[in-house]
């Protein structure tokens, strides 16, 4: 038997998941919720980008995402993170910038979900944000 009787349906096989798992439907809606939370706090600048998974965007501006599994969804944040001296940091809170709520293939994107996330407050994405990024800095000492 050739090999080409082998490959052709594994090649078949990782096309459809490819094309499958890139066609989840989704729902992306932008924020843009002005936030005055800032954070001080005694660390090193290289393991706070790393615990909070924080991406550069420019020299002191990060993105960070939570990812909310209970409502499938994800919240993009911009932050601040400003070198006080003697290891000093502050960590702003700029901005709650979007929030995506993913579905799945046959279901679609649950409204429920979309409506807990619209429903949410700035001071309800404020303390997800603490939860997820700022206890996470005190937790792993």
């Amino acid at each position: 038997m050739p090999l080409s009787y082998i490959f052709k349906p594994i090649l078949i096989l990782v096309c459809c998941f490819s094309f499958i798992a890139t066609s989840l439907p989704e729902n992306y809606e932008v924020l843009n919720l002005k936030s005055n939370l800032e954070v001080k706090l005694k660390a090193n600048k290289d393991e706070i980008i790393s615990q909070m998974e924080l991406t550069s965007t420019h020299s002191n501006k990060f993105h960070s995402i939570v990812s909310i599994k209970k409502y499938n969804s994800e919240i993009s944040y911009l932050v601040t993170l400003e070198e006080n001296g003697n290891k000093m940091f502050t960590i702003q809170l700029d901005s709650v910038l979007n929030f995506k709520t993913n579905g799945n293939l046959f279901f679609g994107v649950d409204k429920d979900n979309i409506d807990f996330m619209k429903n949410l407050t700035l001071k309800d994405y404020e303390k997800l944000f603490i939860e997820s990024k700022i206890i996470a800095l005190y937790s792993d000492k």
